[in-house]
């Protein structure tokens, strides 16, 4: 005889995960939508931020110096300018560079910290900007210093000063807008004025739909409080992947629609220009987070992420969900036929359970993809994903009378499961800028705790009894933290929200309960 661990709850599982296998399919579906933006009037940038491609791999000098002359082979097609940051390891090449290519640049000084690095940047900035005088436009001292507190206003105007007195060229210094505000004598300095203008990164977050009307009103902010001075756009741009902020949501789409909307805005209003960036820079994610590392027009491999003409697809890919939901659903259900578990209403409660397990392992592995930064982040994210897989599908499937073993591997699986949501949590709490919402991770778990509690047999009572201690403080952590990330990110950040609502769930689902005795589940031998 086979037992099921809810046989009472099986038609309330089955309404549950029709609705998740509709909801996961209308997901994939969507990513697959063309959406229509305005075309790109030119396709051309006024100029554009360069950091040579590493797909996250540190380069050597020499490298660098290679990978510059292909970079810039391609940018040549896009904009007639780079922004650089550094003039430090290899980077010293990218005027040479320009020239040949009959681009310019914008040189830039890196200013930090530390006063000796810093001064072998600004002489050898001051040499590279007088041997290549006829590709620079002007002189970058310093980008977002006064952002990270590493240096004063004061300094940074004679750092100006120096550079300007050496080169005779334009010099000037790159921040966010209202860093120029609260600074405003360093305008007396510069030859111009770089201001930075990141909807997504400004302290009370701009979402995509308003996003071009802030870029126009914070331009018209700076030119009023600097009347005569030359204004530029150091840096514009939209992420594609990462944390959504408040109503700013990072995504492919969206950075195709401000991308094209910028450049006709730049162009209507002649406003000069560079966006931020070229390429995508893995790197990034080890001081930004995610988002960090999704910047570019290009990918990391040097593929165009999305064009400036023409229909926009989240993902071409798409039909791998909707694929990998059919294979899983195919398998699980042979799965429960061979143990001869043929009752329609259980064969197609573990047919959609396969369809939500295969179409989520897709866009858990893109998760990984995109936001795992080393061998460790990539064990912890594997073992937790497996795990949550692993409390879905072990609650589903039927085990016999003595099925103790898969009673005991779900009850650690959920054990680990919890303590990860609550780390998590504790980052969301008290670290929140750069953590991500990974709620696809835990959508499964809850909906199948939700449907059913796992029994443990009598011989298992001491471990109830120390889990239901564990539960009640899990439970009383995710009520304190779900009120402090929705006062944190706002009822407008949809997946904070949706985090919140699975997390409610679980700790709803694993409270501590009362045993109930596993019945049986007729089979066709019993008939």
């Amino acid at each position: 005889m086979i037992y099921h661990a809810f046989p009472r709850h099986q038609y309330i599982a089955l309404f549950l995960l029709l609705l998740l296998s509709i909801g996961m399919a209308v997901f994939w579906i969507n990513k697959g939508r063309a959406h229509h933006f305005p075309d790109a009037p030119n396709g051309q940038f006024g100029c554009l931020s360069y950091t040579p491609r590493s797909d996250g791999i540190h380069l050597t000098e020499a490298d660098t110096r290679k990978q510059i002359a292909i970079d810039m082979q391609q940018l040549s097609a896009r904009t007639h300018c780079v922004r650089t940051y550094s003039v430090m390891g290899g980077l010293d090449e990218v005027p040479a560079v320009a020239r040949k290519l009959g681009m310019h640049v914008l040189l830039g000084i890196w200013i930090g910290r530390n006063d000796e690095v810093n001064e072998l940047e600004l002489k050898h900035g001051i040499d590279v900007a007088n041997e290549n005088r006829d590709v620079i436009d002007a002189v970058i001292v310093g980008n977002e210093v006064l952002l990270r507190r590493e240096q004063s206003a004061p300094i940074l105007a004679t750092m100006m000063q120096r550079v300007h007195n050496e080169t005779q060229l334009p010099v000037t210094y790159a921040d966010v807008w209202d860093f120029w505000l609260k600074n405003p004598s360093l305008a007396d300095s510069a030859s111009f004025i770089t201001i930075h203008i990141l909807p997504y990164w400004d302290d009370i977050p701009i979402a995509i739909d308003h996003a071009m009307n802030h870029v126009d009103d914070i331009y018209k902010k700076i030119q009023n409080a600097f009347p005569g001075k030359a204004i530029y756009v150091g840096e514009t741009g939209w992420p594609s992947a990462g944390r959504q902020r408040e109503g700013a949501l990072p995504s492919l789409i969206n950075e195709a629609r401000f991308t094209r909307e910028f450049i006709a805005f730049a162009n209507a209003h002649s406003l000069p220009n560079n966006f931020i960036e070229a390429y995508d820079q893995p790197w990034k994610k080890a001081l930004e987070g995610t988002v960090g590392g999704y910047w570019g027009l290009y990918d990391a491999d040097g593929h165009e992420k999305f064009p400036l003409t023409g229909p926009v697809i989240e993902d071409v890919k798409w039909w791998r969900g909707l694929l990998g939901g059919g294979v899983v659903a195919a398998l699980l259900t042979l799965f429960v036929w061979i143990k001869q578990v043929r009752t329609v209403p259980l064969l197609a409660t573990y047919a959609l359970a396969g369809f939500c397990l295969g179409a989520v392992i897709p866009i858990q592995w893109h998760y990984w993809m995109i936001s795992n930064r080393d061998w460790q982040e990539w064990l912890c994210a594997v073992t937790w994903g497996a795990t949550s897989d692993a409390v879905f599908i072990c609650a589903l499937i039927p085990v016999s009378t003595e099925g103790i073993v898969i009673k005991r591997l779900v009850f650690a699986a959920e054990s680990i499961l919890l303590f990860g949501v609550a780390y998590i949590n504790l980052g969301l709490v008290f670290d929140a800028r750069y953590r991500d919402f990974p709620s696809m991770f835990l959508l499964l778990p809850t909906i199948t705790l939700l449907i059913a509690k796992i029994n443990f047999s009598a011989r298992d009572n001491l471990l109830i009894s120390l889990s239901s201690i564990y539960k009640l403080m899990f439970a009383c952590w995710m009520l304190i933290s779900i009120i402090a990330i929705v006062y944190i990110e706002h009822f407008s950040n949809f997946n904070a929200i949706w985090w919140c609502i699975c997390c409610a769930l679980l700790a709803w689902a694993v409270l501590p309960y009362r045993s109930r005795m596993v019945q049986p589940l007729q089979t066709k031998s019993d008939v």
